[in-house]
């Protein structure tokens, strides 16, 4: 406290002028030093940081009146000078130079910078925004897996040609990263600026829990929160009204606040370098002589790059140690020991990207973008030759979502991509639903077979190749049965002995 005895002042300077000393050593002066000098002195911490500062501000007082007294003072007028000439000193240092008493233009120039600072300068030269990168920011909690979804998307330097055209273009990723594990839970690629429906495809493939590349750790689940920029996509009544409705808070960032969301403002410079910067297409390579971009001679198709950026995905994921955390996003996901609140996947197809396409299911399954997409349960086999919606996420191919009537019928694969588990699975259901009909047809038969008023059919191969369906006749015995036999050549007469030709008897 500050009214200790004199006797406890003179411990009071020594911390004092320790903790001076650490700092002009380089040394930030934190809570833990304050708190060893402060059990050293026998003073509270806020009054040594109390002191501190008031020394701190008297030091830079009579820096400021050294200065006065060598003839000029960083006043008003010298920093309007410096900012009139956009932070060229040796400008402004001619101009002030008519007026003021002014030492030699390096003393000038280094007491500027050094009093203006780095993110002063900065400001006045490039403004604000490059200025961003000379200022100190606080750490933030990463807190807990599954608690904070940072979201956002960037137009990507590089050109492809999207399926079905000839024109090369940029296209745009959106991501979802999770806040304390660093781990890219969603990644879309759309060809054009992202609509509010693809942004909510992003949210809604992030929430969705599914199995890592590992093929057995669970990722996905359901956030506390979403944090986004002001993108008018963003903040539409479309994607907000879909998080309130799976229950969790949408929070758009102040405007001009990209740190608040710095686990995607860094995902984007490491993907950009390590990604794209390998691949042909990149356009922020240089140009030669005359103009002409490196690496955009050739261009990847869309289906290509989106195997390559979804392999670097896995890779980022599995492999990639982030040297804030120490380990990869998946050992960070896998090291967190909080339960993933599971949305059903009924609700999430509420809520899935509505594709207006209409296709007609075949023996082949469902055609959609030249691909043959079967479900691994049989669901459309009670839907052959009827229109069915196709509903997609806009870069994948591996999967579709299969509805009819507004109701969802199943998830459909490509045919030709199965794995072998999965034909497998595919042909366990086929014999299983063809058992299920042939026995009902079985019972049928039983009950048909026990009516006494039936005959078996029996197949006859007839002359000319046809066939024929006959019951079996007994051969009659004619040493036994001669009447029966010779009767059953005989035409049969009424009662007045004409036949069914209507002849009588030859007399």
């Amino acid at each position: 406290m500050s009214n200790k005895p004199a006797l406890h002042r003179d411990g009071r300077d020594r911390v004092i002028a320790e903790l001076f000393a650490l700092e002009a050593a380089g040394v930030d002066l934190d809570g833990t030093l304050f708190s060893v000098a402060a059990e050293a002195s026998g003073y509270s911490v806020r009054h040594l940081r109390r002191l501190v500062a008031a020394l701190r501000a008297a030091r830079h007082d009579r820096e400021l009146q050294t200065e006065a007294k060598d003839g000029w003072l960083l006043d008003g007028e010298v920093v309007n000078e410096v900012a009139r000439c956009s932070g060229n000193l040796a400008k402004a240092y001619r101009n002030l130079k008519a007026t003021k008493n002014l030492p030699s233009l390096a003393t000038f120039q280094r007491k500027v910078n050094s009093l203006l600072g780095q993110h002063a300068m900065t400001v006045i030269r490039h403004g604000d925004g490059k200025a961003r990168s000379r200022r100190v920011y606080l750490k933030r909690d990463p807190g807990e897996r599954g608690h904070t979804y940072e979201t956002d998307h960037t137009e990507c330097p590089i050109y492809v040609i999207p399926t079905g055209h000839k024109r090369a273009t940029r296209p745009y990723i959106t991501v979802v990263v999770d806040h304390a594990t660093r781990y890219v839970l969603s990644l879309v690629i759309t060809f054009g600026t992202p609509s509010a429906e693809e942004v909510r495809v992003a949210f809604i493939s992030a929430i969705l829990e599914r199995t890592a590349a590992d093929g057995h750790t669970r990722v996905g689940g359901l956030p506390f929160r979403i944090v986004w920029d002001q993108g008018k996509d963003f903040l539409s009544t479309l994607v907000t009204e879909s998080c309130l409705r799976l229950g969790t808070t949408p929070s758009p960032l102040p405007p001009y606040s990209p740190n608040l969301k710095g686990r995607c403002e860094r995902f984007w410079r490491t993907f950009k370098g390590n990604c794209l910067a390998s691949l042909p297409g990149y356009i922020d390579s240089g140009t030669d002589v005359r103009g002409t971009l490196h690496r955009a001679q050739y261009a990847l198709s869309e289906v290509a790059f989106v195997e390559r950026v979804t392999a670097w995905l896995d890779w980022y994921n599995t492999e990639h140690v982030v040297r804030t955390l120490g380990m990869t996003p998946l050992q960070a996901w896998q090291a967190d020991p909080r339960d993933l609140v599971t949305v059903p996947a009924d609700q999430l197809w509420c809520d899935f990207l509505l594709s207006d396409s209409k296709a007609t299911v075949s023996v082949q399954g469902v055609r959609w973008k030249s691909l043959d997409y079967v479900t691994l349960h049989g669901e459309l086999d009670r839907l052959i030759g009827k229109q069915v919606e196709v509903r997609y996420l806009p870069h994948m191919r591996d999967f579709i979502e299969v509805f009819h009537d507004g109701k969802h019928v199943g998830t459909a694969y490509p045919s030709d991509h199965l794995q072998p588990e999965d034909q497998e699975a595919f042909l366990k259901q086929r014999r299983a639903d063809q058992a299920r009909a042939l026995k009902n047809v079985s019972s049928v038969k039983r009950i048909h077979k026990q009516d006494p008023d039936t005959s078996k059919l029996h197949k006859r191969k007839l002359p000319g190749g046809k066939f024929a369906y006959e019951v079996d006749v007994p051969d009659d015995d004619l040493r036994t049965g001669q009447s029966d036999a010779l009767d059953s050549y005989r035409p049969r007469r009424d009662d007045n002995g004409f036949d069914e030709h209507g002849q009588g008897l030859l007399v």
